[in-house]
């Protein structure tokens, strides 16, 4: 049988007490949200500056 890790519990506890955790983060939501503004998810993915504008 195998042990489940309760280190993603961890990470939400962490999340929510503002701690700094080191995951990596999938801009899943932006490639979404560059098509709003007719950029390509290439462009998304290379460019900060165009996630940002799309994010925010």
């Amino acid at each position: 049988m195998v042990k489940k890790s309760t280190r993603g519990k961890e990470l939400i506890f962490e999340t929510f007490r503002y701690e700094n955790i080191d995951v990596p983060w999938v801009p899943f939501a932006g490639i979404h949200a560059g098509r709003f503004k007719g950029y390509t998810a290439s462009e998304i993915l290379q460019d900060k500056t165009k996630l940002m504008e799309c994010l925010v």
